[in-house]
């Protein structure tokens, strides 16, 4: 399971081996190497090297992928910025700010790793002009040996870059996901949302205290305004009386903005 998560610690170990045996040429020579045609040990030799072909190939694929995922992933702010505005719990925005650095560090290190396949592993066990002239079979065999071992090193770094890779692709998903969600726990009450959707509304001092000490409220702004321009002419004050929440609003008209003055409540009707 940790090998999954991290899945740099299971290739350091694995290629650890791999790189002594091939330092040591710890190999166990076939007894009947002397019967083999030689001509089937060169193309079991060209075989690997054509492997390694690919396996630069791959990690050559993975860079160019990579440039364009991490320019994509580094816009992830304003998703971070939506969703902590979606879910007002701390809990849930750490978990979405730990998940964006584990899909920028994934992407970093699949990135690092296929670098590592092209720079650091790009190794070549060759046969010297001298063995091949003698026909050395043992030393064409020991190096066709190391060659594969040199192909599992780069093999275990390009499924490590693809482990890195899709553990980002699963830190991005649980974002996303999070994202188009559909419901939500702010707190953010439809007084907040009606400023929002109303952007000629000001709100005084004394009004935006009351619309903070009174949450659970459901104000239709677009009523009072109405109320307010069949009563009243711009620049004057009226108190506007909403009897479904029992507050009085004190609202004027100024350029198109109205400016909500104070938010009166616990107020008793005479009868």
């Amino acid at each position: 399971m940790i090998g999954e998560i991290i899945p740099v610690v299971k290739v350091i170990k694995a290629n650890k081996i791999l790189k002594e045996k091939n330092t040591a040429q710890d190999f166990e020579i076939p007894e009947n190497i002397e019967e083999i045609d030689i001509k089937y040990l060169e193309e079991d030799y060209k075989s690997e090297l054509e492997a390694k072909n690919r396996f630069e190939d791959k990690a050559k694929t993975i860079i160019a992928a990579l440039t364009i995922a991490i320019t994509l992933i580094l816009n992830l702010s304003k998703i971070i910025e939506a969703i902590a505005s979606k879910y007002d719990l701390l809990i849930i925005e750490w978990m979405i700010f730990i998940l964006a650095i584990l899909a920028i560090v994934y992407m970093l290190v699949a990135g690092i790793m296929s670098i590592q396949v092209l720079i650091k592993e790009n190794l070549l066990y060759s046969i010297t002009l001298t063995e091949r002239t003698e026909q050395n079979k043992e030393k064409i065999y020991i190096k066709t040996r190391q060659n594969i071992n040199q192909n599992l090193i780069r093999n275990n770094i390009i499924y490590t870059a693809y482990c890195s890779i899709r553990n980002s692709v699963i830190c991005l998903i649980v974002i996303f996901i999070l994202t188009i969600l559909p419901f939500e726990t702010s707190n953010n009450d439809s007084n907040i949302d009606s400023h929002v959707q109303y952007e000629n509304i000001c709100f005084g001092i004394d009004a935006t205290n009351w619309l903070i000490e009174n949450k659970n409220n459901n104000i239709y702004w677009d009523k009072i305004f109405l109320e307010y321009f069949k009563i009243a002419e711009d620049g004057v004050t009226k108190n506007i009386y909403d009897k479904e929440n029992q507050i009085v609003v004190v609202v004027k008209r100024v350029d198109d903005f109205y400016i909500i003055d104070d938010i009166i409540s616990n107020i008793n009707e005479i009868e």
